[in-house]
C-alpha cells in the first residue's frame, strides 16, 4: 500500500482523484498494479514509472472517473424521483427552526431568542416510533427485598426529509435546533445527508408539554380588488378591510358590506403547477330606520353576495415585477385561471330582525325649529317680525326664547339675527325683537324663519380651556409575565373651562351670563338641552374658536359636544370663573377654517404592514398630490392677504380651489412683472409671519398692561419632533442596512451577522442562510449598533461598529491578491453604498412645523 501510494505521487491529478473518490479508484488501481506484477513488467524501484506505463494507467484513471460520474448522475436522478414520490404519498407542511443566539438580562431576568425559521411546504413525515423508557433507581428494591415498579414514561421519535430544493439555503442544524409539525415541537437529535447532496434526513424526539413557541406567517399581499359599491338597483356600500377606509358616511349607511380577504396560500402539487386557496368573508349590516324600512332587506343584500361568490373569478397577471401586464399594454395581459369555489358558500344570521334603530348617533342639537311671517311681508331694516306657525323643540313649542339665532328666507347673504324682545300670547310668541336689523333681500308672505341653536360667546382672553382625553387598556398575564392588551371601557373626556366674568347673574336687558347658560336658569331658563336624548340631564356645546396669530394662518374649531359641568368655582377677588365637568365622548371634534372645507388635505393610501394597516406616506401619487395640496396653500395665502385691496380677480374664484394657482397669470396679464409679482409673495409671507418688528410691538404692548405673545409648547414640539425624527431615522436605518447587507457575501454568516444589532433596533430580521458551518455567533461578538434620538440636543444619530478584521480587510482590499481563494473576494465598498442610500433619504426629511405647536397667551400686568 505505501508503494502504490508512492508510486502515484508523481500524478498530481491522480493524486487529487484518489482523494475525492475513495475506494472506487484505489479498487481500479490494485488491479492494474497486480496486473503489471503478474507480467514482471514492474521496476523493481516502485517510486519510478517508465512513460509507457505511465500511457496506459493515466487512461484507465480517466476511464474510471467517467464511470463514477455517470454513476453519479443516475443516483441523483433515482432520488430525486424517490424524493418526489414520497412527497406526494406522505408529504407534510413543516417549519425549522434554527437557534441564532440567546441572551440573558441579569437585571431584568428576560431572556433574548433570536431564531431562524425555514417552512418547507412539503416533506415527507416518517410514521414515529414510540418505546416506552423506564427510570428505576435504588428504590427498585423495596425495603422487604421485593421488586417494585419504576418510573416509566413514553417517547415519541420521527423523521423528517427534507429535499435540497424546497431548502437550497437550510442552514447547517445542530441538536439546539427543533422541528415544528402539527403545531407540536420536535427536538432534532441527529441529522444525516442524503448521497449527492439530494437531501437530509431529519430525526426529531417530541417534547411533549412545551409549548412550540411558533412563527406565524401570514400574508396578505395579493388580494382581490372589489368595486366600491354593488352594481344593480341595489347600490350597497361596499369596502375591503387594508384597501379602503371606514368613513363617515359609510358607518352612517343604512346597509353596508365590509369583506375580508385573506390569501392566496399557494400550494405546490407537482412542478410548475400550484394551487392558489383565497378565503372570503363578508360582513352584511343593516339598520333598521323606521316602519318604511325593509326588515328583510338584508336578506336581499345576502343573496346578491352569494351569487357572486359562487361563480368564477378570473385571475390575470397584474403586478409589478418583470413579465406582468403593463398598464396601456393590452397584449401583456396573460389570463392564468379562474379561481373556483372550492367549499359552499355559506350565510350566518346573527341578530334580531326589529325595526329599532339601535344606533347612537352624535349630534350637536340645541334649540332647532321654524316658523312663518305673517302676510304683511316685512322690508329692509326692519328690526321686528310678525310670526305664526311656530314649531320648536323647547318645552313650550310655541314660545320663542329670548337670544334665538334664527335666519330669513330670502334675504342676501343669509346673516344671523339674534331675538331681543318677544311679545306672547298664551304661551305663544307672536312677535320678535331682534339684532342687526334686515338686510337687502327678496321677503314674501309665509316666508320661513329657521331657528338655530341658542349660543353664548365669551371671549377667554385671560383664561384659559383645557381638557383631557382618557383610554383604558387591560393588561392580561400570561404565568406572571406580561402577554396581551386588551381595550377597556370609553371614558369620559374632562374638560375644564377658566375665565373672566362681568355678573354671575343675567340681570334686565342684559347678555345672558355664562353661569346662567352652563345652569340653565335665569335668562337661558328656556334654553334647550345639546344631548341627544333630551331626557337626559341638561348638556352643553363647548366650541372653541383658535386664531393663530400669524395673519391668515388656518384657524381651528374644537367642539366639545354633550358638555356637563360638576363644579363651578367663583373668585370674587380676581373675577374669575372655574368650571369643571365631563361630556358624554372621549375626543373633541376638530375642524379646520375655510382653507380646510374647500380644499381637503390628500389622505395617504393604506398599505398593510406587519403592525397592520398604516398610511403610506412615501407614495409617489401621495407625494404629488401633496405637492399640489401646498401650492393650493400657498396660493390662498396670497388671495386672503390682498382681499382688503378689494381686487377684482376674472380668473380666479374663491370658492374653486382649481383656479387659485392663476393669481400669478392674472397679475402679469394686467401689466405686473415677474419681480413684482415676487415682491408681492413676499410681502404677503412677511405679514403672515414673525419678525422682529412684531415682537417689538408685543413687547411695547406687554409694558403697556396687556400682551398677546405667542409663544412656542417646546414639551408638544420635541414629543412631535422625537416621533417624527425618530421613524425617519428608522426608515433611513433600514435603508442603509438594506444596501450595505447587500454587498456582503454569505458563506460561513460571520461578516453579515456583525450588523444584527443594529437591525434588531428597528425590528428587522435580517435573512442570513451559511452554505458552511454557521459562525453568526462569531459575527454577533464583533459586531454592535445602536439609535441615539434625543429631541433636547438634537441629536438623531445610528452607529455601527464591528472588529470583525477579515470583513474590514475585504471592505477596502481584494484577498484573493494576498493568497486566499474567495468565491467573492473584495473590496465590498458597503459603507460607500450605504452612505448613498442613507443621504439620498436624508435629502426627503424635513424638520418640523414649530408655528404649528405655537400658541396665544394674553398676560396681564397687575
Amino acid at each position: 500500500m505505501d508503494s502504490l501510494l508512492l508510486a502515484f505521487g508523481e500524478f498530481g491529478d491522480a493524486l487529487a482523484i484518489v482523494k475525492l473518490y475513495g475506494p472506487f479508484l484505489l479498487a481500479a488501481v490494485f488491479f492494474v498494479w497486480r496486473d503489471y506484477k503478474r507480467e514482471d513488467r514492474l521496476s523493481k524501484r516502485i517510486n519510478t514509472l517508465e512513460d509507457e506505463q505511465r500511457n496506459i494507467i493515466i487512461p484507465l484513471v480517466k476511464q474510471c472517473s467517467s464511470v463514477i460520474a455517470e454513476n453519479t448522475v443516475v443516483m441523483q436522478r433515482l432520488e430525486k424521483n424517490t424524493l418526489y414520490r414520497m412527497k406526494r404519498n406522505y408529504g407534510a407542511t413543516i417549519d425549522i427552526y434554527k437557534l441564532i443566539s440567546t441572551d440573558t438580562n441579569v437585571r431584568t431576568g428576560k431572556k433574548t431568542v433570536v431564531r431562524d425559521v425555514t417552512r418547507i411546504r412539503r416533506a415527507p413525515v416518517l410514521p414515529g416510533l414510540q418505546k416506552r423508557i423506564v427510570n428505576q433507581s435504588i428504590s427498585l428494591i423495596s425495603a422487604n427485598k421485593q421488586m417494585v415498579m419504576g418510573g416509566t414514561y413514553d417517547m415519541s421519535r420521527r423523521r423528517f426529509i427534507v429535499d435540497r430544493r424546497d431548502a437550497p439555503e437550510l442552514p447547517e442544524l445542530g441538536t439546539d435546533d427543533w422541528v415544528v409539525y402539527d403545531h407540536r415541537k420536535w427536538q432534532i437529535e441527529s441529522v444525516e445527508e442524503f448521497e449527492v447532496h439530494a437531501g437530509w434526513v431529519i430525526t426529531g424526539r417530541e417534547l411533549v408539554g412545551e409549548v412550540p413557541d411558533e412563527i406565524l406567517q401570514l400574508s396578505a399581499d395579493h388580494l382581490l380588488v372589489l368595486g366600491s359599491t354593488a352594481s344593480g338597483d341595489n347600490d350597497i356600500p361596499v369596502i375591503v378591510e387594508h384597501l379602503h377606509e371606514r368613513s363617515a358616511a359609510f358607518m352612517q349607511a343604512d346597509d353596508r358590506v365590509e369583506i375580508r380577504i385573506t390569501g392566496p396560500v399557494t400550494e405546490e402539487l407537482s412542478k410548475g403547477y400550484h394551487r392558489l386557496l383565497v378565503d372570503v368573508n363578508v360582513l352584511l349590516t343593516s339598520r333598521y330606520g323606521g316602519i318604511q324600512k325593509n326588515g328583510y332587506q338584508i336578506i336581499t343584500n345576502a343573496g346578491l353576495f352569494h351569487t357572486a361568490l359562487s361563480q368564477s373569478i378570473p385571475v390575470w397577471n397584474y403586478g409589478d415585477e418583470s413579465g406582468d401586464y403593463q398598464e396601456g399594454d393590452p397584449e401583456s395581459q396573460i389570463f392564468l385561471g379562474c379561481l373556483q369555489p372550492a367549499r359552499a358558500v355559506k350565510v350566518y344570521h346573527f341578530g334580531q330582525n326589529d325595526k329599532t334603530d339601535k344606533l347612537k348617533q352624535t349630534i350637536v342639537d340645541g334649540l332647532s325649529g321654524t316658523a312663518a311671517l305673517t302676510d304683511s311681508p316685512p322690508m329692509m331694516s326692519d328690526s321686528d317680525l310678525d310670526l305664526d306657525d311656530i314649531v320648536l323643540n323647547t318645552d313650550i313649542t310655541t314660545k320663542v326664547p329670548i337670544g334665538a339665532r334664527f335666519t330669513v328666507a330670502g334675504e342676501t347673504g343669509t346673516p344671523v339675527h339674534v331675538v331681543t324682545g318677544r311679545t306672547n300670547s298664551m304661551d305663544t310668541t307672536t312677535n320678535i325683537e331682534f339684532s342687526p336689523p334686515l338686510g337687502a333681500g327678496t321677503y314674501m308672505e309665509n316666508d320661513v324663519i329657521t331657528f338655530l341653536p341658542n349660543q353664548l360667546d365669551i371671549k377667554v382672553g385671560d383664561g384659559d380651556i383645557t381638557y383631557t382625553e382618557a383610554d383604558e387598556y387591560l393588561y392580561d398575564l400570561d404565568r406572571d409575565e406580561l402577554d396581551t392588551v386588551r381595550k377597556g371601557q370609553d371614558q369620559p373626556m374632562e374638560v375644564s373651562l377658566n375665565f373672566v366674568y362681568e355678573q354671575i347673574t343675567t340681570g334686565t336687558d342684559e347678555p345672558i351670563a355664562p353661569m346662567d347658560a352652563i345652569k340653565r336658569r335665569g335668562g337661558a331658563a328656556e334654553w334647550v338641552s345639546a344631548a341627544e336624548d333630551k331626557c337626559e340631564p341638561y348638556a352643553i356645546d363647548v366650541v372653541v374658536v383658535h386664531t393663530p396669530p400669524c395673519g391668515t394662518t388656518e384657524s381651528e374649531t374644537t367642539t366639545f359636544p354633550d358638555f356637563r359641568s360638576e363644579s363651578r368655582e367663583v373668585s370674587f377677588r380676581d373675577a374669575n370663573i372655574a368650571i369643571s365637568g365631563r361630556c358624554n365622548a372621549t375626543e373633541p371634534i376638530v375642524e379646520r377654517d375655510e382653507f380646510d372645507n374647500l380644499c381637503p388635505a390628500p389622505k395617504a393610501p393604506v398599505k398593510t404592514t406587519k403592525n397592520g394597516a398604516e398610511p403610506d406616506t412615501e407614495d409617489d401619487n401621495y407625494k404629488k398630490s401633496m405637492e399640489v395640496h401646498n401650492r393650493k396653500w400657498l396660493s390662498y395665502l396670497v388671495i386672503k392677504t390682498l382681499e382688503p385691496s378689494d381686487i377684482e380677480w376674472d380668473t380666479v374664484d374663491l370658492g374653486e380651489p382649481s383656479t387659485w394657482v392663476k393669481w400669478q397669470d392674472e397679475l402679469k396679464a394686467n401689466n405686473f412683472c415677474q419681480a413684482e409679482c415676487n415682491r408681492i409673495l413676499q410681502f404677503c409671507l412677511e405679514v403672515n409671519s414673525l419678525d422682529e418688528a412684531k415682537l417689538d410691538k408685543a413687547r411695547e404692548s406687554f409694558l403697556q398692561g396687556l400682551v398677546k405673545a405667542p409663544r412656542i409648547n417646546l414639551t408638544k414640539y420635541r414629543k412631535q419632533l422625537q416621533t417624527e425624527l425618530g421613524e425617519a431615522l428608522a426608515e433611513a436605518t433600514f435603508r442603509w442596512l438594506s444596501e450595505t447587507a447587500d454587498k456582503i457575501p454569505v458563506y460561513s454568516g460571520a461578516s453579515k451577522a456583525t450588523f444584527i444589532p443594529l437591525a434588531n433596533e428597528i425590528s428587522l430580521q435580517l435573512a442570513i442562510a451559511p452554505i458552511v458551518r454557521s459562525r453568526i455567533p462569531l459575527g454577533l461578538a464583533h459586531g454592535d449598533g445602536e439609535i441615539i434620538t434625543d429631541p433636547v440636543s438634537g441629536r438623531f444619530t445610528f452607529t455601527y461598529y464591528t472588529d470583525l478584521f477579515y470583513l474590514v480587510y475585504n471592505e477596502y482590499h481584494n484577498a484573493n491578491l494576498v493568497g486566499f481563494h474567495l468565491r467573492n473576494p473584495g473590496p465590498y465598498r458597503f459603507q460607500e453604498a450605504g452612505r448613498k442610500a442613507f443621504e439620498e433619504f436624508s435629502e426627503t426629511v424635513r424638520l418640523p412645523n414649530p408655528f404649528k405647536q405655537m400658541v396665544l397667551n394674553t398676560i396681564t400686568v397687575r
